[in-house]
């Protein structure tokens, strides 16, 4: 006798590695979810699999591109010595950063193409995607606000910028943690539970960080300490983005096991 399918959009567990074809999911009325016009149920889950795994591998390597070009703007800000990377990075003006963010949202958008019909995954990616359409739109006041630094409307989003981008490490993190509820790979998904509360705890702190150090910024000092004020302002502000590599690097570490899991769960039967 064979187990009851599960009602919650999950995977039964021999839906993987020993199986040659992934069965359908079922959503919350256990009514099978198999596209029309489809003659093979496995198909379009192997479809939807491919897609998370695209996904994962576009924010894998781009999220660390997205670390480093933030890094270095603000670490140029107020720099008028030239190097080579700084004259090229000049030279595309806003390019870099709306080519990652734009990256940044295709591997969103590519992820939730996964189980189209389960309503609170949906939810979850389309919060992620609606992020990352802010960090598209916000992308290009970061160069701005380091070739015109005196600029308030600039300094104002690009710390915005950083802060939805806060917000959207937060929900990429709610967003591994649904799909490996989809997965019946229990060690997995409770590994990603754990690291993504660590995560949160970590973001609410820069989170808070940033907003102390733009409330300092906008504090009135005297000539004397004028100057060593906006010093320790602009190292506090490296700093901080120096400490999200902790979550970012739990993150892609989270995203490569979720990959690896699944392509080695469902083509692992292949070798045999």
């Amino acid at each position: 006798m064979s187990a009851p399918r599960p009602t919650d959009g999950s995977f039964a567990p021999g839906d993987f590695a020993g199986s040659r074809t992934l069965t359908p999911t079922s959503d919350a009325r256990g009514d099978a979810k198999v596209p029309e016009g489809t003659t093979n149920p496995g198909k379009g889950v192997l479809t939807g699999l491919a897609g998370v795994v695209r996904g994962l591998s576009t924010l894998v390597w781009t999220l660390p591109l997205a670390l480093a070009i933030i890094v270095w703007t603000v670490s140029r800000v107020g720099v008028a010595m030239p190097t080579p990377v700084s004259n090229l990075l000049i030279s595309m003006g806003v390019a870099p950063g709306l080519v990652v963010t734009g990256l940044m949202w295709y591997g969103v958008w590519q992820i939730g193409r996964y189980q189209p019909g389960h309503p609170v995954w949906q939810r979850t990616a389309e919060r992620a995607r609606w992020l990352g359409l802010l960090l598209i739109g916000f992308s290009p006041f970061l160069y701005w606000w380091s070739r015109q630094p005196e600029v308030l409307y600039f300094k104002i989003s690009a710390a915005a910028l950083i802060l939805f981008g806060l917000l959207f490490l937060a929900q990429l993190n709610t967003l591994l943690r649904r799909l490996t509820a989809l997965l019946p790979d229990q060690a997995l998904r409770e590994e990603t539970s754990s690291m993504a509360r660590l995560n949160y705890g970590i973001l609410a702190v820069l989170g808070l960080f940033q907003v102390g150090l733009f409330a300092l910024d906008r504090l009135a000092f005297d000539a004397a300490a004028e100057f060593v004020a906006r010093q320790y302002l602009w190292l506090a502000r490296l700093l901080l983005l120096l400490f999200l590599v902790m979550p970012l690097a739990i993150t892609i570490a989270v995203m490569w096991k979720i990959k690896e899991t699944i392509l080695q769960g469902v083509f692992a039967d292949e070798s045999r």
